[in-house]
């Protein structure tokens, strides 16, 4: 994965995501990492929300939807590039 910049985009099935933030977090084993704050609307009721994704990921895979909307393994239907 390339380095991720503050204001990036990324589009994960058709939904856009941008990178708000890079924040240090210590993890369980008391590493130092980095987390990524990615901002976008859920598909079901437009609420803007965050979602933390570490910067070393391998692959793109963010939350689809806000957190009263969470539904795992549910397609999101009819969206729309913005």
């Amino acid at each position: 994965m390339r380095k991720i910049d503050i204001g990036d985009t990324m589009i994960y099935r058709g939904q856009a995501y941008t990178c708000e933030s890079i924040e240090p977090y210590y993890n369980r084993k008391g590493r130092l990492v980095e987390l990524n704050s990615w901002r976008s609307q859920c598909p079901d009721c437009g609420t803007v929300f965050n979602v933390l994704i570490s910067a070393r990921m391998k692959e793109f895979k963010p939350n689809r939807r806000c957190r009263e909307h969470r539904a795992p393994g549910k397609r999101v239907k009819n969206l729309q590039a913005s």
